[in-house]
Formats: structure tokens, C-alpha cells, sequence
């Protein structure tokens, strides 16, 4: 397994996390009331299909984020799967914190006793070398 394919997991999260905060926005927007037309221009009858649209990227939101909440499942199945055959416990352990958790480098090393470029640099090496 690559970094890349290690890393899957992270930015599937943070994917997850900005549709769930642009859902957020559209469904504030879809309940608060519009204020009035204040330009004395005629409204043109496109308010209905206005709100149909926000209503259908809505459900279409939705649909994607639960779409990714499951890869997000089974991302972090495979994951898991990958770093228990690891055979170094220490490796194990950065590993299960960096690409499980999605913890920094830096906090990473801090919480093993380890600068973050020393945990990263022993699991490039661990990667790269091809083991388990």
C-alpha cells in the first residue's frame, strides 16, 4: 500500500465534512424567508423553480454524503486490515494515528514520544520499503 491509498481515508473526511457544511448552508438558506423584492421590478415566476432546485441539490447533497460515509466504512476496513498485519507494534501504532485517526505528523510523534518528522520519515521508509 501507498501513502496515497493510506491517505484515502483522510481526504475522504475532509470531502465529508465540506458537503455536510454546504449542506448546512443550503438548508438555512431553503428556511429563512426571502426578503422583499425592493426593486420594484415584476418577480418573473422564477421563485418556483428556484426553490425546486435548492430543494433537488438538497437531496442530492445527501445522497452523495451518504454515498461517501459508506467508502468512508469501508476505507477504514481495509485500513485497518492493512496496519493489524503490520508486524511492528510502534508502526502499528503511527500508522493507526495518522491514517485511522487522521491525527497531524506532529501529534503523532508528540503522543509516542517522537518528533513529527521522525514517525513520518520511519513510515515512509516502512511504506517504501514494501513491508507487510
Amino acid at each position: 500500500m501507498t501513502m496515497k491509498e493510506l491517505s484515502q481515508l483522510h481526504w475522504l473526511n475532509l470531502e465529508i465534512d465540506r458537503d455536510k457544511q454546504r449542506l448546512a448552508e443550503l438548508e438555512a438558506r431553503a428556511t429563512s424567508p426571502g426578503g422583499p423584492n425592493m426593486s420594484g421590478m415584476p418577480g418573473g415566476g422564477g421563485a418556483g423553480s428556484s426553490v425546486e432546485s435548492a430543494a433537488l441539490e438538497i437531496v442530492e447533497l445527501k445522497a452523495s454524503i451518504e454515498a461517501k460515509l459508506i467508502r468512508c466504512s469501508t476505507e477504514r476496513a481495509r485500513l485497518i486490515g492493512y496496519i493489524d498485519a503490520v508486524p511492528d507494534s510502534r508502526m502499528r501504532e503511527i500508522m493507526y494515528l495518522r491514517f485511522v485517526d487522521g491525527l497531524p505528523w506532529a501529534q503523532v510523534g508528540a503522543s509516542m514520544g517522537y518528533t513529527g518528522d521522525g514517525v513520518r520519515k520511519a513510515c515512509k521508509r516502512y511504506i517504501d520499503a514494501g513491508a507487510a
